[in-house]
């Protein structure tokens, strides 16, 4: 169910009513069960033969967590026991990730290879419908075995609970990619609703959909035009459509992200944050630890950290955080463009991490001119790398790569200025916006202000998207990983 259609509208309202009712009873388990049944009909809309997948998952990893949370009498065996259970329901879980998602990509790129020396066999391609969202609670699922077997919490008790973990329908379809220890112990008692959250839900449910409906899909008109046939332009255009991308995708999935965030604020839950102003970032890390934070430190945790992390000298460390990357990158889709990107984000982070100090400094003290060129500078340097990496993100073969940055220039069209002013206008917010929450420290800073301030700020938010919302639906980009 598309979080920017009326039917999810709707459905949220009815969701809504009944946990009130039960919450005024106190009864929090029936609430669970609820949402529940409201995370599987809305998993569901979207094409009932996955509820099983799902299902399945959930029932594998609950059997393997509480396995691995089983106390035994022989120490040396427990240990043992816990490293093959943890081993096997990742492998069952990477698996099922892999069939769905990458096995017709390795094997064509296989067939590739193999026919480049003469070798010349049949593609063997199965036809399989991506279910969606399988990306981010295969991942959340596997997080629930780890942290146990990491010692970071207990086995839950309730079935129930672990289920609506796995399929919580703010974050199912694209995230937050939530911690089992976060997340689940709130599903394991009552919770409040309290006005505080309600503000809070209400201002990032707003803010957006007006990102993804106003500034997102408007910025992605020029997108579409360029990356839909760049051979019609050349010079400043495309430079300006490499830069809608790299504001489309932030509106795009921070809006979805703000939107999940505010709508489990609404039943009383806390989703981590996700992204925290990442194109102020001063370096590669930096920005790691402000975009898709769910993702990055998932990575970080899951792998960069077993691998070995920082802890084996630089050249190691260099390696780790290339396989990291390149793996992060193809996390994202079944195509080679998605592996560049990874390993470009990759070499970034070595090359920042040879430079030693001052390529990991984030101090943003302004002291004198100097510090504000210095931070200045850094920061959109910055900028431009994300983008350059944006671009072959974007981009659906190397030969439309290939083209973009080789016809990049100063020369223009009929088109230049007016596309120059569209970027502008409906960036402006967004820039606004992510200053004040820079300045503050807080994403949800407007719902702070007084009645009268909230009223003003969400009145123009719902003006803005009744005046600029697109005439038909349009998915989120991340739903389609």
């Amino acid at each position: 169910m598309v979080f920017n259609s009326l039917s999810f509208l709707a459905f949220l309202a009815a969701v809504l009513v009944v946990y009130s009712v039960l919450g005024l009873r106190r009864a929090w388990k029936w609430q669970n069960i609820v949402l529940l049944i409201a995370s599987y009909v809305s998993y569901g809309f979207w094409d009932m033969r996955f509820l099983a997948l799902i299902a399945g998952m959930t029932v594998v990893n609950y059997v393997a967590g509480w396995a691995i949370g089983h106390p035994t009498s022989k120490a040396g065996s427990a240990s043992t026991r816990k490293r093959l259970w943890l081993g096997l329901v990742i492998a069952f879980d990477l698996c099922v990730l892999g069939t769905f998602k990458y096995f017709n990509f390795f094997d064509d790129s296989l067939v590739r290879v193999l026919s480049s020396f003469g070798i010349h066999v049949d593609s063997v391609s199965l036809k399989l419908i991506l279910p969606i969202g399988l990306s981010f609670y295969t991942f959340q699922a596997i997080t629930y075995p780890f942290d146990i077997y990491r010692g970071k919490m207990a086995p839950t008790r309730s079935f129930l609970d672990f289920a609506l973990f796995v399929s919580f329908f703010p974050t199912v379809v694209s995230g937050p990619i939530e911690r089992a220890s976060h997340l689940l112990p709130q599903f394991e008692g009552p919770r409040d609703v309290t006005i505080e959250k309600i503000n809070e839900g209400m201002w990032l449910i707003l803010w957006g959909f007006f990102q993804k409906m106003v500034i997102a899909d408007r910025v992605g008109l020029i997108v579409n035009q360029v990356y839909g046939d760049q051979t019609q332009f050349h010079g400043l255009d495309i430079a300006i459509a490499i830069a809608a991308y790299t504001v489309q995708i932030l509106a795009d999935f921070g809006g979805y992200t703000d939107i999940a965030r505010g709508v489990a604020r609404l039943f009383g839950f806390d989703l981590l944050l996700n992204f925290n102003v990442p194109y102020f970032a001063m370096n590669p890390s930096d920005f790691w630890t402000r975009w898709h934070i769910s993702l990055s430190s998932w990575f970080r945790d899951y792998l960069y950290v077993p691998l070995g992390g920082n802890r084996k000298g630089r050249w190691r460390t260099s390696l780790n955080l290339l396989v990291t990357m390149v793996l992060c990158g193809l996390w994202h889709g079944a195509a080679w463009t998605f592996v560049v990107w990874g390993a470009w984000h990759g070499f970034l982070l070595v090359v920042y991490r040879f430079l030693g100090k001052i390529g990991q400094s984030v101090d943003r003290t302004i002291k004198n001119w100097r510090s504000v060129l210095s931070i200045g500078g850094r920061t959109v340097f910055m900028v431009v790398l994300v983008a350059a990496g944006w671009a072959v993100f974007r981009a659906t073969s190397f030969s439309q790569v290939a083209y973009l940055f080789s016809h990049l220039g100063f020369s223009h069209s009929s088109t230049t200025i007016s596309w120059i002013w569209q970027l502008f206008s409906f960036t402006l917010p967004l820039i606004v916006v992510q200053i004040l929450q820079l300045r503050t420290g807080s994403p949800v800073f407007m719902a702070r202000l007084n009645p009268w301030g909230r009223g003003v700020a969400y009145g123009c938010l719902v003006a803005g998207i009744i005046i600029f919302m697109p005439h038909q639906i349009t998915h989120f980009i991340y739903q389609a990983f």
